[in-house]
């Protein structure tokens, strides 16, 4: 009785210590051995703006573990669902009411940092109506939100840091990571201890990205070579520059009627009908051409069914256990946002240039059964970078395998400007639900600076 006692007095004084510690998980059924907290930070200094965040220790070593930012693309996605469906320690089931432990968390090897990013998104919100959406409004609320989070956390400010994320985050990554690089800098403010970027399967170079596409797709053999052939010929070679000229726009849409419902994200798993037209593509983690790119988005991508984390997530209990606004509906990704964010920059290239020649190392990997933002308009992206600042290769083009298996994984190549560029054979657009074991592989090698 007394040892109870002792342990409810406890967990009292934690709570009041910090009252986003997450305490009971519903549908949670089985223990875990780390701390987790969850709640809002204020983004802005006048407090109209707060982001939500999902902070969960590392199952290793916290106190030394790296910290790592992950963000959801969109724009106007929520990094809750790479928590639940992607490399978090628990998943959501099929049920939406329970959960199960994610073998291949990657906060096995790292704190992880789940944000709900821009304001709006999930259970983050907005107190103006004149919020301005783009990436520089978004690298500014994230550097402070990042400063107001380690004021709350200083026993994690000396950790190595590092920003990820996937899909539109191919944007939010390297303004996020130039913004902190300003910060530093300065020298005004929390010193962030910035090692390295992830961005996976992310939009890089909008040139690059777009004119990949119907390359992918005739090599892949979703279309005829004669489709693909009319296509280049009536855009004249170049997707991007030519995708408004009527002869061209015809032709890519008989390229798209060819490939028929395809899941863009994977083309070698299922489409899931959840009544999503094949058009009606989220922006920034989709099919980046103009002619599959439609504004009337839906809030859940294409041939993906979201619906169980929907569900799990606007339960009353959930929203309570995680100190989240009761009136607040959950969704994978913000209908407004989509629509009003203004993709403020056309390629990412001169923000990799600055973070790189910093010193800062990063890791650039793309799982190559996806269409929306395909491995062939990445690494074109990543060559022409490597072109105008002269890196030379340290790694040539070559294959990965995980530790004490003989089979390839994918395949990697490195430069001497702290680059790495690595593939995923078989992974579709989310790489840790494809591929969850070599994500949790990559990934612990890349923090821990060691050879993949």
């Amino acid at each position: 009785m007394l040892k109870l006692i002792a342990v409810i007095l406890s967990l009292t004084f934690v709570i009041a210590q910090n009252p986003d510690v997450i305490s009971n998980l519903p549908g949670l059924q089985s223990k875990i051995n780390f701390k987790q907290y969850s709640g809002y930070i204020p983004s802005s200094a006048s407090g109209e703006r707060n982001l939500f965040y999902w902070f969960v220790e590392s199952q290793s070593n916290p106190s030394t573990d790296p910290v790592v930012l992950w963000m959801n693309g969109g724009p106007g996605c929520s990094s809750l669902d790479g928590l639940l469906t992607e490399h978090g320690p628990f998943l959501v089931n099929g049920d939406g009411r329970t959960l199960r432990q994610n073998s291949n968390s990657w906060n096995r090897v790292a704190n992880m940092l789940y944000l709900e990013a821009p304001a709006g998104v999930g259970y983050s919100y907005t107190k103006s109506k004149d919020t301005v959406y783009n990436d520089n409004e978004m690298a500014n609320d994230v550097y402070a939100f990042l400063l107001n989070f380690f004021k709350k956390y200083p026993q994690f400010v000396k950790n190595p840091f590092f920003v990820s994320g996937e899909s539109y985050a191919g944007h939010y990554v390297p303004v996020c990571t130039s913004r902190i690089l300003e910060g530093i800098k300065l020298g005004r403010d929390v010193p962030i201890n910035l090692q390295g970027f992830l961005v996976g399967n992310g939009v890089t170079d909008q040139e690059s990205d777009q004119n990949s596409v119907p390359t992918y797709i005739y090599h892949h053999a979703l279309t005829s070579q004669d489709e693909y052939d009319n296509a280049v010929n009536k855009c004249h070679g170049d997707f991007y520059r030519n995708a408004a000229d009527k002869d061209c726009e015809e032709a890519l849409a008989d390229l798209r009627k060819a490939a028929g419902k395809v899941n863009v994200y994977d083309i070698y798993s299922p489409c899931i009908d959840t009544g999503n037209n094949q058009n009606q593509i989220v922006t920034g983690s989709s099919i980046l051409t103009p002619w599959l790119r439609n504004p009337g988005a839906n809030l859940n991508p294409p041939c993906v069914n979201g619906s169980s984390v929907i569900s799990y997530l606007n339960r009353g209990d959930v929203k309570q256990a995680l100190h989240a606004h009761l009136e607040i509906r959950w969704e994978i990704c913000n209908d407004f946002i989509i629509t009003v964010y203004d993709w403020t920059y056309q390629t990412m290239l001169p923000f990799y240039e600055k973070i790189l020649g910093a010193g800062i190392r990063g890791l650039v990997y793309s799982g190559d059964a996806d269409m929306a933002v395909n491995q062939l308009g990445t690494q074109t992206a990543i060559n022409k970078l490597q072109k105008n600042v002269g890196a030379k290769s340290t790694r040539s083009w070559s294959s990965w395998s995980v530790s004490g298996s003989p089979q390839v994984a994918g395949y990697i190549k490195q430069w001497n400007n702290n680059l790495t560029y690595l593939t995923i054979k078989g992974a579709g657009h989310m790489v840790p639900s494809s591929k969850p074991e070599e994500s949790l592989y990559f990934f612990t090698k890349f923090i821990r600076n060691e050879k993949i």
